[in-house]
């Protein structure tokens, strides 16, 4: 073989292990390239999974918050619907507490059957119009006068009498008596007489009239009654008796409950009220005005409420 032909043979050869070569490159970069695109889906997947792990986590965690604060909620709800259900249970009880006390003050008040009249002696304005002291009796006296005046407090009789009368009512109307009052103002114009009607026809079990006295004597101290006597022509010896234990019931009462001097009973059959009167009645002359202790005593409510009491005790002791 000449060495141009060996030339040529190992040119072909080389070419020939070229071209191989490339081959072998060429399938391998392939290879790799689909391999390394598999890794990266691979990878890819993996992220994904671990994204989609991430969102489910997130997802997980929200619904475990969303049921935590649902669960709080819950327990808000029930907790404001404990706290509504006590509230109306406290305001249940309150409005049956009530309801037991206004209960235990209503039988504290018992009733007692008996009607009570108060005449608060006098007005702001007497009136000098004559009536007759009793059924047809010829002697004939005003109507009714405006009463006297306080001699060191000025304060007119009518005044006082109207304050103690209103304090009576009260404490009467506590301990379960029927009240009728004559007058619970200063300006009106009641007769004597029509005062006495007015008992009368409330059918009242007694009347008790209440006056302060002005005889004018300084010295002169303490309470006194008027009731009728026996000799009375225009009563009932029923009316008359029972005017007279009414009398001893007041006196003794008035006295413990103010401590003043009882000056005791004056029988009178003169006096209008009393005389056409068909319930047993009295009058109470509380103390005297012109007496300088006993007229300012006499217009304080303190003691006009000791001698309310007073007499109202004694009309206590006249119904055992």
């Amino acid at each position: 073989m000449n060495s141009n032909k060996i030339g040529k043979s190992v040119c072909g050869l080389l070419l020939c292990t070229l071209m191989i070569s490339g081959c072998s490159a060429e399938r391998k970069t392939g290879h790799e390239t689909t391999a390394n695109d598999q890794d990266k889906t691979i990878v890819q997947k993996s992220k994904e999974t671990d994204s989609s792990k991430t969102v489910e986590k997130d997802t997980a965690d929200e619904q475990t918050a969303t049921n935590k604060q649902d669960k709080t909620d819950t327990k808000q709800t029930t907790s404001n619907r404990t706290v509504k259900t006590q509230n109306k249970e406290a305001a249940k009880n309150d409005t049956n507490t009530n309801v037991k006390v206004n209960t235990n003050s209503n039988t504290n008040t018992k009733e007692t059957g008996r009607t009570i009249c108060i005449d608060a002696g006098h007005q702001r304005y007497g009136n000098n119009a004559l009536e007759a002291i009793g059924p047809g009796s010829s002697t004939r006296k005003p109507k009714v006068t405006s009463g006297t005046v306080g001699k060191y407090t000025n304060k007119a009789e009518s005044e006082v009498n109207l304050e103690t009368a209103k304090k009576l009512k009260s404490i009467l109307i506590s301990r379960g008596y029927k009240v009728v009052m004559v007058r619970e103002s200063q300006d009106v114009n009641i007769s004597n007489i029509q005062r006495a009607e007015i008992a009368n026809k409330s059918n009242a079990d007694l009347a008790i009239r209440i006056h302060c006295d002005g005889s004018g004597n300084s010295a002169l101290q303490g309470y006194f009654i008027l009731t009728p006597s026996s000799s009375n022509r225009f009563l009932s010896s029923s009316i008359v008796n029972s005017s007279l234990r009414l009398t001893k019931c007041l006196l003794p009462a008035i006295q413990k409950a103010t401590g003043a001097n009882n000056r005791g009973i004056s029988y009178r059959d003169d006096l209008t009220g009393t005389n056409w009167s068909k319930v047993p009645t009295v009058l109470v002359e509380m103390g005297e005005m012109s007496n300088k202790q006993e007229d300012y005593a006499l217009s304080t409510p303190a003691y006009q409420e000791k001698m309310a009491t007073g007499m109202a005790n004694g009309i206590d002791d006249y119904f055992q």
